[in-house]
């Protein structure tokens, strides 16, 4: 808000059990001994083998409509990512779901068809959480409001919302877990006299507007990052007992612009993709009520059975909102750079991102004193915070900034600005504070109109034979603004944009392509089906370190340890990590050395590991020295090895 005046980890480890040899306060691993082979629930002899031939992740296919598209709305369920409190979420890597059949005794043949039929939306959603990025495209319920999004998997968000009247079209930024809003065409009061270049640009960004949180933030939380959406949709898809047969000639065509789609109906709305390779999933619908009335009624009317209840929408993105149907395009590799790139831009603009829950009231009695030498501006002012801001503003402090505009005699003197300077929060929840600038461009401009003044008052003083008096005023238009972010604030934002985009890219030097993310946690579907992420694919691969695929580690010594090239995984009893077995014979590593945990960042307590660390072990699960094989305590350094 602005006044003016005319001046005269959420990765804490869990307590379930200690590593052998860890610290007191070491994070948690698997248990010794842990079965090595299936996730955990699988069942008995389980076979951990993981199909191969994942599709490469190319572009998304273009914009669309499935037919019959339909409304509706997620409980929110958190979902285990790595990276520390203030790294990025990372991308998956190209991998696979794959289905381990649950032991209730379920029909093999029916289990094999099903599997068979789920092979083009696990693909699809396994590129999905692959992207770099994901690009939301979708009309409001009333279908008048449009909403363009890109959201990259730390889950910044930019694009812009409207509803078909240019003047109130806005663009959104969320990042650093905040929400901004600038028009897309700036009105004239964000602005002192003059200090506006250009008439149609954007207006500034603001945070805290009146009642925002209120009508934006509930919008904004359907936007996941494409690893979360994939997540949420692959729950969905895991209670699913029946999938369209690719192959059925009886299927119905259908297309999303030209391509023809699969469609699945399950609890987070009707998930589109793309029936042939790449599989690709093109949008996410809500229900239609008038089209499941008609889906219900025909049958009775032709005599065929009733179909069963139709599905309703419980989980998802679409459960709370308002949406008509997403338009889901991934953002592949070769885009990331234009879309960090636009997203740094944006950020960088926060500089100037004005807190509207501030509302600055001008003192009168503003002082304006002019020269020879130029002008100088000095305004007291008080300020009122919203309940939302002194939630939203730490440190007890307001950032406030003052520009003024001056002209003399009717001509521009120029002006002169503030930069943020802090002022405290007084008991009462209220600020106030004096800040003052001064405008040298404005002396030679006074010296003109005081020359001016004494020319006329000579003139008019000989021609009336006596004294004559010309007068002639100065005056400032101050502006007065409390800054959305402290000092440095903005600088920290870019480098964490900056850090994501660099954290994307993986070296090619060492050949290795993929690998496996370390906190793909297992998830449990409600019709007893078993998942986990792990590697599908031709090439050989690493384990996954904090962005890039990791062939090795630096053991506390400054040796290089050889992580396994193996292509799967299996997730650890808490779901932080991953162990995979380390080929016999892998050279410089002891023997004994059989198995390696993967884990999680830890950024709390004690030991803290940002971007996570390897446990290696025998073949009984305890941790060892992988020079020598030998078990090692709690306090030792090999007992677990950060990840570079």
């Amino acid at each position: 808000m602005t006044g003016e005046q005319p001046a005269p980890n959420d990765n804490a480890p869990s307590a379930d059990w200690q590593a052998p040899g860890a610290p007191p306060d070491a994070p948690p691993d698997a248990p010794p001994g842990a079965p090595p082979g299936a996730p955990p629930g699988a069942p008995p002899g389980a076979p951990p083998g993981v199909p191969p031939g994942v599709p490469p992740a190319g572009a998304p296919i273009a914009d669309g409509q499935a037919a019959g598209a339909p409304p509706g709305p997620v409980r929110r369920r958190r979902m285990l990512l790595a990276g520390a409190a203030a790294a990025v979420v990372l991308a998956l890597l190209a991998g696979l779901l794959v289905w381990l059949a649950s032991s209730d005794g379920d029909d093999q043949g029916k289990s094999a068809a099903l599997q068979r039929n789920r092979e083009p939306f696990v693909k699809a959603l396994t590129n999905l959480a692959a992207a770099r990025g994901l690009h939301y495209k979708d009309t409001a319920a009333v279908g008048i409001t449009e909403r363009d999004f890109t959201v990259t998997q730390s889950g910044a968000v930019f694009g812009s919302i409207g509803d078909g009247v240019e003047k109130l079209d806005r663009d959104v930024l969320r990042v650093g877990g905040k929400t901004y809003t600038r028009w897309k065409k700036g009105r004239d009061y964000e602005w002192a006299d003059g200090e506006r270049k250009d008439p149609d640009g954007p207006g500034r960004w603001t945070i805290g507007s009146p009642g925002e949180s209120y009508t934006l933030d509930p919008v904004m939380a359907q936007y996941l990052p494409p690893t979360e959406l994939a997540f949420k949709l692959w729950n969905a898809l895991d209670q699913q007992d029946e999938l369209p047969d690719p192959s059925d000639p009886d299927l119905p065509s259908l297309t999303v612009g030209g391509v023809p789609v699969l469609r699945a109906d399950t609890s987070a709305g009707r998930i589109v993709v793309s029936k042939n390779k790449p599989y690709r999933v093109l949008r996410l619908e809500p229900y239609d009520l008038r089209q499941q009335i008609k889906d219900q009624l025909k049958p009775r009317e032709e005599g065929e059975p009733t179909p069963s209840v139709p599905p309703r929408l419980t989980m998802g993105p679409l459960k709370d909102g308002d949406s008509e149907g997403m338009e889901l395009a991934p953002v592949p590799e070769d885009q990331a750079d234009t879309m960090y790139a636009e997203l740094e831009k944006y950020a960088e603009q926060l500089k100037g991102a004005v807190d509207d829950g501030v509302d600055f009231t001008l003192d009168g009695s503003g002082k304006l004193d002019c020269g020879r030498s130029g002008c100088s501006v000095r305004q007291k002012f008080t300020g009122k915070l919203s309940t939302e801001a002194k939630t939203r503003i730490t440190g007890g402090t307001v950032f406030a900034t003052l520009s003024a505009t001056i002209s003399i005699d009717g001509q521009p003197a120029g002006g002169c600005t503030v930069p943020s300077r802090a002022f405290p929060i007084t008991g009462n929840g209220g600020v106030s504070g004096t800040l003052s600038c001064s405008a040298p461009e404005a002396g030679p401009v006074f010296a003109a109109a005081d020359a001016k003044a004494k020319a006329q008052a000579e003139q008019q003083a000989k021609a009336s034979g006596g004294r004559a008096t010309v007068r002639f005023y100065s005056r400032a238009d101050t502006l007065v603004d409390a800054r959305a972010l402290a000092v440095g604030e903005v600088d920290r934002i870019v480098d964490q944009v900056r850090q994501e985009r660099r954290d994307g890219k993986c070296p090619t030097t060492t050949g290795v392509k993929s690998g496996v993310h370390t906190s793909a946690a297992p998830l449990t579907g409600a019709q007893g089906h078993r998942a986990s992420y792990a590697l599908a694919t031709k090439a050989s691969s690493g384990t996954q370190g904090q962005s890039c695929p990791l062939g090795e580690v630096t053991g506390p010594g400054g040796e290089k340890l050889p992580l396994p090239k193996g292509d799967s995984g299996t997730p650890v009893a808490t779901g932080k990590g991953w162990t995979y077995d380390i080929p016999a014979g892998t050279k410089g590593l002891d023997p004994r050395v059989v198995k390696v945990r993967v884990m999680d960042p830890v950024t709390t307590g004690k030991y803290q590991y940002p971007k996570g660390y390897v446990v290696y072990m025998n073949k009984a699960g305890q941790s060892v020295n992988p020079l020598t094989g030998q078990t090692v305590s709690k306090a030792d350094p090999y007992n677990h090895i950060p990840i570079p």
